[in-house]
């Protein structure tokens, strides 16, 4: 630093300071002899002086004062009035701030620009999301914080990556042939320029940056499934018997995960789970975030014990993009799955008759059988032929109880109706819109009944509005001795 800029950086926090900037000529002789090094006696003598020693201190005193002032106006501190052995080093102090807060801000400035780019980004990648979130997950780790993350919470994650690898991943994710979009790929193609620009890269550098090809993992096979899965739990304080509304809801304690198996090749490592957002008062955030991770969630299975699977979970209520109070039953298949089942041994007789029947029940059609004497329970324990299915309208036994025998006896299909008692019909409508359909059809039979034409759903008695469905394939079986340790709630 030359003499001539630290009296330029003298004024400058003078200035900033809010102090006066007009300098004599005795102080401008006494700030420069600082600089010098020099004893007030050699500044006097070399700058011709006539003024004494004593004058000339007490000038210097007063500016001291004032560069003391602004240096605690533009810091916050409180120093005490300098003396002469500490003005130079007072004065590059304030450089050394200045300095630094030019690297601050200039950082800020960055970040700033690089905080829109990424937000940018995010805006205009509207179609496809799960899609382009998967193919960005298969280049990075397997840390499940990122593999469980929507492609928002990925997008805000990958920003803060080191630059070299930042930009090989955009140029990768531009020119990957598995988006099959030019829109999404030129959105890419466009933060990387937008990125270029805002850190000033040469093209040379980034031409070395992105000249090899990120290792990346294979996506998902076709064919996947993806569904969501709700666990509901009664508030021990509270009892109700249907959940139709928020308020209702609120009574019940919800567990959600995203779901997604390979039904052709399910093993362990082909099954992923991933907890959900857990609100037990609205479905809302439940929904969005699995509509964010997968386009093809279809269903929707809620597992509850004996005493709440009779409740209206089908009816339960979110928002969607075209009204506030959507029912579930509008836009996914929602089905019961019985809770207890999750914890039976693969060596019980029980489940060794569930998968006999579910197998079986695969490959025959719905056959809609007499019960003599409403006794389900026989019904349900015949040996000479199998039962794989029961509509519970027939039984004289409670909902409960025949709930425990469907257990016991590993019958993987049944149906009724919530208002049976009120409205005897609905056992003939349940058997004539099951009769002789095969198994892959129910999801689609049960789904068009619950969602009828306008005239017959505001029937109060119509039996669509009140099917309660139990449909238990052992392969979907989630383990929740392991899940429960991962419930938000």
């Amino acid at each position: 630093m030359t003499k001539e800029e630290f009296v330029d950086n003298v004024r400058e926090l003078l200035r900033e300071g809010k102090q006066n900037l007009t300098l004599s000529k005795l102080e401008l002789k006494g700030i420069k002899g600082s600089y010098d090094g020099l004893k007030n006696k050699e500044i006097l003598a070399s700058a011709n002086c006539n003024c004494t020693e004593g004058h000339f201190r007490r000038e210097m005193s007063k500016f001291f004062e004032k560069i003391t002032n602004a240096f605690n106006h533009v810091t916050g501190e409180n120093r005490e009035k300098i003396r002469k052995e500490k003005f130079v080093p007072l004065i590059e102090e304030y450089i050394n701030l200045k300095n630094k807060s030019q690297i601050i801000n200039k950082i800020n400035v960055e970040n700033n620009d690089k905080i829109k780019i990424f937000e940018k980004l995010n805006n205009e990648l509207k179609i496809k999301r799960p899609m382009t979130a998967a193919i960005i997950k298969s280049y990075l780790s397997d840390d499940p914080k990122i593999q469980n993350s929507n492609l928002k919470e990925l997008i805000e994650k990958i920003k803060d990556y080191e630059e070299s690898f930042l930009f090989s991943l955009l140029h990768n994710l531009a020119h990957d042939q598995r988006l099959d979009d030019p829109l999404i790929q030129l959105i890419f193609e466009q933060t990387v320029n937008d990125l270029k620009m805002q850190t000033n890269i040469s093209d040379l550098d980034y031409e070395q940056l992105t000249s090899t090809q990120l290792e990346r993992i294979e996506l998902p096979k076709e064919g996947l499934e993806a569904y969501l899965i709700i666990k509901a739990d009664s508030n021990k304080n509270l009892q109700h018997k249907n959940i139709t509304t928020i308020e209702n809801i609120e009574k019940y304690l919800v567990g959600a995960w995203f779901w997604r198996l390979n039904p052709n090749n399910i093993q362990s490592k082909d099954i992923k789970h991933i907890p959900l957002y857990d609100d037990n008062r609205t479905l809302t955030h439940i929904i969005n975030d699995c509509r964010e991770r997968s386009e093809e969630i279809t269903s929707v299975e809620f597992f509850a014990d004996k005493k709440l699977l009779s409740s209206d979970f089908e009816s339960w209520e979110y928002k969607s993009e075209f009204k506030p109070n959507t029912k579930l039953k509008e836009n996914y298949f929602v089905n019961s799955r019985l809770s207890e089942r999750s914890s039976l041994d693969k060596t019980s007789d029980p489940y060794k008759k569930w998968i006999k029947k579910w197998e079986k029940l695969q490959n025959e059609t719905i056959i809609v059988e007499d019960i003599q004497d409403n006794d389900c329970k026989h019904h349900c324990r015949r040996q000479e032929n199998l039962t794989l299915w029961i509509n519970l309208c027939d039984c004289k036994q409670s909902h409960e109880e025949m709930l425990i025998e469907i257990a016991s006896e590993g019958i993987p299909l049944a149906l009724w109706s919530r208002r049976y008692n009120l409205s005897p019909t609905h056992r003939e409508e349940i058997n004539a819109l099951v009769s002789n359909q095969p198994i892959t059809e129910l999801p689609k039979l049960i789904h068009e009944a619950r969602n009828p034409p306008e005239r017959q759903e505001s029937q109060s008695d119509y039996f669509g509005n009140h099917l309660s469905l139990l449909l238990e394939d052992p392969n979907r079986m989630p383990p929740f001795h392991y899940l429960t340790s991962q419930h938000l709630g």
